[in-house]
C-alpha cells in the first residue's frame, strides 16, 4: 500500500514541478543560444544578462519553493479535511508519513541538483575555475546532507503534528512550536558544547580540531542526524496515532 501512496504523491507533485523544471530548462537553452551569438550584436549582452539573472533566481527559488510546497502538502493531506480519508485507508500512520517524506526528499534533491547545474553553467560561461568535488569523505558528507534534509522535513512534520493538537489557530501553533523547539535545541547545543569544553578544561584535556580525524567527525554527525530523524519521526507518528485532532 505504501507503493500506491508514493505513486499517487509523485503524480500529484509532478503536475506542479515538471512544468517548472521544463521552464528552467527552456531558460537554460535560451541562455546557451544567446551566449553563442556575437557580443557586439545589438541588445544581446543586455538580453543575455536578463535571461541569466532570471535563470539563477528561478533555480535558487525553486529549492525553497519545493520545500515549502511539499511540507505544506503534509498539512493539507493529513491534518486538513483530506485527513478524514487518509486515516481511513488500510495503511499505518508511519506509512502515511513516509509517503510524504520520500517524495519531498526526491523533489528537493532534484531541485538542488538543478540549482547546482545553474552554478556550473554560470561558472563555465564566466570563465571561472572548474568546480572540483572533494575526495575523501565525500560519501559521508553527501549522506549527512541527505539525513539533514530528512531531519528538517520531519522536524516540520513534528511541529505541524504538535500544532494540530490545538483546537484553534493550528497553523500559528505549528509555527510557534517550530520557533520554540528550534530555540530550545540551539540553547541545548550551545550549552552542551560549552559543557564539553569546560569538562575538558577541568580534566586538563586539550581539544584540538586538527587532531580529530575527519571521518570520525562525519560519522558522529551522521549518527546524531540519524537519531534526530528517528526522534522526530516517532514523535510525529505518536501524535498522529494518539492525539489526532481533525476538528
Amino acid at each position: 500500500m505504501l507503493g500506491k501512496l508514493l505513486k499517487y504523491e509523485f503524480r500529484a507533485t509532478a503536475r506542479l514541478f515538471l512544468p517548472i523544471y521544463a521552464a528552467i530548462a527552456i531558460l537554460a537553452g535560451l541562455m546557451l543560444l544567446l551566449r553563442a551569438l556575437p557580443d557586439d550584436a545589438r541588445g544581446v549582452s543586455f538580453l543575455t544578462f536578463m535571461v541569466g539573472l532570471i535563470y539563477v533566481v528561478a533555480a535558487f527559488g525553486l529549492v525553497i519553493t519545493t520545500v515549502v510546497v511539499l511540507v505544506s502538502r503534509f498539512y493539507k493531506n493529513l491534518l486538513g479535511q483530506e485527513g478524514y480519508l487518509m486515516f481511513t485507508l488500510p495503511v499505518t500512520t508511519g506509512q502515511n508519513i513516509l509517503a510524504k517524506l520520500i517524495p519531498a526528499m526526491c523533489w528537493t534533491i532534484g531541485s538542488s541538483l538543478l540549482c547546482f547545474l545553474v552554478v556550473i553553467l554560470q561558472n563555465f560561461f564566466s570563465g571561472g575555475a572548474p568546480i572540483r568535488i572533494p575526495n575523501g569523505e565525500t560519501a559521508g558528507f553527501i549522506l549527512l546532507m541527505l539525513l539533514a534534509l530528512a531531519a528538517f522535513i520531519l522536524f516540520c512534520y513534528m511541529c505541524m503534528a504538535i500544532g494540530q493538537t490545538f483546537n484553534e489557530h493550528k497553523f500559528l501553533a505549528s509555527v510557534g512550536a517550530f520557533i520554540i523547539i528550534q530555540l530550545v535545541l540551539q540553547i541545548l547545543g550551545v550549552a552542551g558544547a560549552f559543557g564539553l569544553f569546560k569538562l575538558g578544561a577541568l580534566a586538563n584535556l586539550s581539544f584540538s580540531v586538527d587532531n580529530i580525524p575527519g571521518w570520525s567527525v562525519l560519522a558522529g554527525a551522521n549518527v546524531a542526524m540519524l537519531a534526530a530523524c528517528a526522534v522526530f519521526f516517532l514523535i510525529t507518528r505518536w501524535l498522529l496515532d494518539k492525539k489526532l485532532n481533525l476538528a
